[in-house]
């Protein structure tokens, strides 16, 4: 807390964007939710003017059990409640379009291929980052007009059979969707996130978003649909555009597979060697 608050005395800091992350650095909720807590009290200490948390859409009506949507519940119940901030705003996005295409997390957008957490059909709320950006922009220029308010940040209710027929038009390359990871997967090595995946196969219940897309977008009025998204990209993770012959395959690959196939086909001749004898 001391290092944040000298931060915020020497930045002279009017506003603070909260932005948490329990899965990569805080790992477990009650410490994403202290990381919050230790932000907050430096910010009240500096007296730092409007705090913006950025929480989730989910944070009042998910499961429990997927607690980085928990965590934000009580973060935002800290800086309502406890915190004593004079101003603050909270920002509620949905998922992101980012999320399609994430190479560090092992979700490269390839050519002819969309994948997500979610099912096929299961209608996700979305967003752009750039558009939460937009929103925090704006709010952060009008403290006194949202002081105490919530905004969500969602522009787009669309499944990933529904991204998929966009990103075909836009690309000119007929694409197909799948969940990825598998669900067996998310649920014995990443529970929390199977939590929320099966909150929303289940249809989200006690969440409906077609008003805050309503209100979304009268805020950002260039917010960015799937369609938008796809077409501000317009490339493959591998760099090649949309649109364009795909680059000449290399060799590569299929070199590294024979040098790695290579070892398994010779000890499987000598284990079968062994049995004969």
């Amino acid at each position: 807390k001391e290092s944040i608050t000298r931060a915020l005395n020497v930045s002279k800091a009017n506003v603070v964007v909260l932005i948490t992350d329990l899965l990569h650095i805080a790992k477990k909720r009650e410490r994403e939710v202290e990381h919050a807590k230790i932000i907050v009290d430096a910010c009240k200490e500096a007296g730092t003017h409007h705090v913006i948390l950025c929480s989730n859409n989910f944070a009042e009506c998910g499961p429990q059990a997927a607690n980085h949507l928990g965590s934000k519940g009580e973060m935002e119940a800290y800086l309502k409640k406890e915190s004593g901030i004079a101003c603050y705003t909270i920002l509620r996005p949905g998922s992101f379009f980012e999320n399609f295409d994430d190479p560090v997390n092992m979700n490269p957008l390839k050519r002819g291929n969309l994948s997500d957490l979610y099912d096929a059909d299961s209608r996700v709320a979305l967003v752009a980052t750039r558009d939460i950006g937009k929103a925090a922009v704006l709010v952060a220029d009008n403290p006194t007009e949202w002081n105490g308010k919530t905004v969500d940040c969602v522009a787009s209710l669309r499944s990933g059979n529904e991204c998929a027929a966009i990103l075909s038009e836009v690309s000119g390359v007929p694409c197909t969707y799948k969940p990825a990871p598998p669900r067996f997967i998310l649920k014995f090595l990443l529970p929390d996130l199977y939590h929320m995946v099966r909150y929303v196969s289940d249809g989200m219940p006690g969440y409906d978003c077609s008003d805050d897309i309503k209100r979304f977008r009268s805020l950002i009025p260039d917010a960015m649909g799937p369609k938008e998204w796809f077409t501000a990209k317009g490339c493959w993770s591998d760099g090649s555009r949309f649109n364009e012959p795909p680059p000449p395959e290399s060799n590569r690959g299929i070199a590294v597979y024979v040098l790695l196939s290579v070892p398994i086909v010779i000890l499987a001749i000598v284990a079968a060697l062994e049995l004969r004898k």
